[in-house]
């Protein structure tokens, strides 16, 4: 059984300030109901991540599931082994000497200091009501996950353009929320560059789609590739930043 709300409202062209605040709320809100009764009963986040080997693992395994598809794409495939697969390993190794002191690379985040992420949040997934309210949609990758990869995503996400205002004050709000744990800044700054090549690979999702009914035309892929490129580059311009913190 299934119960549906119809929500009248438009999708967010633009987003304000007021906006931002609203999903910020919505993140505290949901913090707050980890110790609610049935709320251990939720499974983890659609691919959530409690490690920092579990996000090298995710990346990984997209990386290796394209390169299979990669036989009718001589530019995909050049791109993984002579791009990609540098940048991957020279992020992987700075994040696991930067990560944080009091816990092993690839040992699970502690339940205490993992909170009720949509998994996929973002202005993408919202409608804003004639009041000003946003409303939440697409909440079917719901459950428990590190919200260092709710932060991250929120600022990878290519279906959203921040600028560098936005993205500090949303960073800044975050890690207010999640203060509890002492150790969260430090994940952030390790992890961050990871979470981009992540978003590098689920872009290109499009040339997966092609292999199996050739539904994608040329030209989307070529876009798709170029999205790809230019995260797997910002990503790794961060790591040469001296400036580089949160």
């Amino acid at each position: 059984m299934a119960a549906y709300e119809w929500i009248k409202g438009e999708c967010l062209d633009a987003f304000s300030h007021n906006d931002l605040s609203q999903l910020i709320e919505f993140v505290s809100q949901l913090d707050s109901l980890r110790h609610k009764e049935g709320a251990r009963t939720f499974a983890p986040a659609s691919e959530a991540c409690f490690s920092g080997q579990e996000i090298c693992q995710q990346i990984q395994f997209r990386r290796d599931r394209l390169e299979q598809f990669a036989i009718k794409s001589p530019c995909l495939l050049s791109y993984l082994k002579q791009d990609f697969d540098p940048v991957f390993a020279r992020l992987r190794d700075w994040a696991r000497h930067h990560w944080q002191a009091d816990q092993a690379f690839d040992e699970e985040l502690p339940g205490q200091y993992r909170t009720l992420s949509p998994s996929d949040l973002g202005f993408h997934n919202t409608l804003r009501e004639k009041s000003g309210t946003l409303r939440i949609i697409d909440l079917e990758y719901f459950g428990w996950d590190d919200p260092v990869k709710l932060t991250s995503d929120f600022c990878w996400h290519p279906g959203m353009t921040l600028n560098q205002q936005t993205r500090d004050e949303w960073i800044r709000a975050v890690i207010q929320i999640f203060a509890r744990d002492r150790s969260f800044t430090a994940r952030l700054r390790a992890a961050y560059p990871l979470y981009g090549l992540r978003w590098a690979m689920i872009v290109l999702n499009s040339f997966l789609t092609n292999q199996s009914n050739n539904s994608v035309s040329t030209k989307i892929l070529r876009t798709q590739l170029e999205k790809s490129i230019n995260l797997c580059r910002k990503a790794a311009l961060l790591i040469e930043d001296e400036r580089y913190s949160f």
